[in-house]
């Protein structure tokens, strides 16, 4: 092996590691910050509606503001100085809520600037960082490296979830409640800031091409008939399906139900767990399968978890299914995430990534909507519950179809690189990471 292969070798590990290392950090600030601000609002005070609304408006913000984001990177002119800047405000917007509840004087205006902020600066880094990391790793390591860091992030959620959910439990009707979430956000706010040193340590790379703007009119364009258009398309009518149901899964355990907080305590690690253990099978079965035919499967099998509530309300049976659902949006982020970067070409990925959460925003807070009416209009009881379940579970059946318009190849082709080379430091590479973000939230 010559000297100058040797050194891109150890420069791809070092970028591997380094990669893991952001996403364990920010996968704990997600579940042990992120995931508390809505019961922190309610803590304060707030009404009821809060609790949904502290999430959803800040979201949308979110996701209409990052449109920018292509004109923000091209300014910097780096995609990791964009997504440094981004995590450096991220941790920042933790502090004031974390100061208003030490105070005792909390403002609900504050939670939801605090929030928008929040959810700015997360998806405005989303897009930057897609195209940084399909520049940087080559096609052929990333459903093998990308199911491991998965993996690892899941556990780091976990992890945050249940020191998040053990701390509030303890102080919950006590004069330390809300210091108690004070405590979750300044480790929220830490943990985001240890990723900046990872954040660094990856490289540049070597080549991005000029990157091209996508307009959100242009951008619908390429869903009437561009080979991308057709992805994009599939993912955001099923994501609209699903999201019919999956805001109300926790309302059905916890008020339907009537769950205690071990037994949804169980049924949240269940989910997290299956998707931690289904990811090893899950980056062989994309390497072997691709990801068009991963994503179908996934697919089905999410379907069918939405449907699966109706079933039986004991709560043995929710466990079990709560590990068929783990598993198939294992299979589903996974796909979803290698079929953006395989067919989206790289000078447009950061104008079209963006473009793509701003869509897919509007398409969550309209399911929710019409999930909402639909409980509101059927009464509210455990029945109602039953009939956005079911069906949520037959309109993302119909939207499977969808799929097989994605085409088998994308834009881009599998680069050549020793796998060996690159699993010495993070095990073998078809032992498979976690994409992008892990989801916070219960999903149906």
């Amino acid at each position: 092996m010559t000297a100058d292969r040797r050194a891109s070798h150890l420069t791809l590990r070092n970028d591997l590691r380094a990669c893991t290392d952001d996403g364990i950090t920010h996968a704990f600030m997600v579940g042990v910050g992120e995931t508390f601000i809505p019961a922190f609002a309610l803590a304060a005070g707030a009404a009821q509606v809060h609790g949904g609304l502290v999430y959803t408006i800040p979201f949308l913000v979110g996701a209409t503001v990052q449109l920018l984001t292509p004109a923000g990177v091209e300014r910097i002119g780096s995609p990791r100085k964009w997504i440094l800047l981004c995590a450096t405000i991220q941790a920042l917007c933790f502090i004031p809520m974390a100061l208003a509840a030490v105070t005792g004087s909390v403002s609900l205006l504050l939670i939801y600037a605090c929030a928008s902020i929040y959810w700015t600066v997360n998806l405005g880094a989303a897009p930057a960082w897609n195209a940084w990391v399909g520049a940087l790793f080559p096609a052929r390591i990333r459903a093998a490296y990308f199911s491991r860091r998965s993996r690892i992030c899941q556990i780091a959620l976990l992890a945050g979830l249940l020191l998040g959910g053990v701390l509030i439990s303890r102080f919950e009707h006590t004069p330390l409640e809300l210091a108690s979430f004070a405590l979750l956000f300044m480790a929220a706010s830490l943990s985001r800031a240890l990723s900046t040193p990872a954040l660094v340590a990856q490289s540049e790379p070597r080549y991005l091409p000029p990157a091209r703007r996508v307009s959100p009119i242009g951008f619908l364009r390429r869903i009437r008939g561009a080979p991308e258009g057709r992805v994009v398309a599939a993912l955001l009518v099923f994501m609209l399906a699903v999201q019919v149901s999956s805001p109300f899964v926790t309302p059905y355990m916890l008020r339907g139900l009537s769950m205690d907080k071990d037994q949804f305590t169980i049924s949240v690690v269940t989910l997290f767990a299956a998707k931690s253990l289904a990811l090893p099978l899950v980056g062989r079965l994309a390497a072997s399968w691709g990801a068009r035919r991963l994503l179908m499967a996934g697919a089905l099998v999410v379907a069918a978890a939405s449907g699966l509530w109706i079933v039986s309300t004991a709560p043995a049976w929710i466990y079990a299914m709560q590990l068929v659902s783990g598993a198939g949006w294992a299979a589903y982020e996974m796909a979803l995430f290698l079929l953006l970067l395989e067919h989206i070409r790289e000078e447009e990925r950061t104008a079209m990534y963006a473009a793509y959460y701003f869509f897919n925003a509007i398409v969550t807070v309209v399911g929710s909507f019409v999930g909402a009416a639909a409980i509101d209009a059927l009464g509210g009881g455990i029945t109602a519950y039953w009939w956005i379940f079911g069906a949520s579970a037959v309109l993302r059946f119909a939207a499977i179809p969808l799929m097989l318009r994605i085409p088998r190849h994308g834009h881009e082709r599998a680069a050549p690189v020793l796998a060996i080379e690159v699993g010495t430091e993070l095990g073998a590479m078809d032992e498979p990471v976690i994409a992008a973000r892990p989801g916070a939230g219960e999903r149906a």
